[in-house]
């Protein structure tokens, strides 16, 4: 289940987005692509309105989206060719920050895949939404895919304390070179890697 960053292509598919899907399909891997409060006809009126609404509205908009991830989540449950007890979560960016808070309220996902993300001072008026709150109760298997020079989430204030605080005993970091958004392909390699060694570990237990 794929939560889409923020960014200024809300309105459209951007090309991040389906070269990151399109190759992860490629290498096999089912990928669902809801449509969340905030994108494509749901957008809002403006791409970043959800980053300078005033608190209530932000937070408002945000649990709609956790909403929708786990109104995804019952809809894949009714789907005879699905497994339920294998959904992963995948986001990228803020997506990663909102499938954050889906991950430690909604038991259903078996693992996650976080890109791109870290902590930030964005939501300290919000600790409703504030991923801070959440990490501490994520104890799924959890990769986390970085760029060394990401000046959104930096390294040492942003990353590391977050992957430090995820509560899970099987976490791995993955530290790419590049910034906000390394190389597509070899991020897709390092994901596909890290699912099919805990697909396999799952089928065998």
């Amino acid at each position: 289940v794929y939560n889409k960053p923020a960014d200024f292509s809300l309105a459209n598919r951007s090309d991040i987005d389906i070269k990151f899907i399109d190759e992860l399909t490629f290498k096999g891997h089912r990928v669902v692509y809801p449509i969340y409060q905030g994108c494509y006809e749901r957008w809002f009126k403006r791409p970043a309105e959800h980053f300078h609404a005033d608190a209530a509205s932000a937070q408002a908009s945000w649990i709609q989206c956790i909403q929708d991830a786990m109104c995804t989540l019952d809809y894949l449950e009714t789907r005879d060719d699905v497994n339920p007890d294998g959904i992963i979560g995948l986001g990228f960016s803020n997506g990663a920050d909102k499938l954050i808070t889906a991950l430690a309220i909604d038991s259903r996902f078996d693992r996650a895949v976080l890109l791109s993300v870290g902590y930030h001072n964005w939501q300290k008026d919000r600790p409703i939404i504030d991923p801070f709150q959440y990490t501490p109760h994520i104890d799924l298997p959890v990769l986390l895919v970085t760029g060394i020079h990401d000046n959104l989430y930096t390294y040492e204030n942003s990353q590391i304390p977050l992957f430090k605080d995820l509560a899970s005993q099987d976490k791995s970091h993955v530290l790419m070179e590049g910034g906000h958004v390394p190389e597509i392909s070899k991020v897709v390699t390092h994901v596909d890697r890290w699912l099919r060694v805990r697909s396999e570990e799952h089928t065998s237990e």
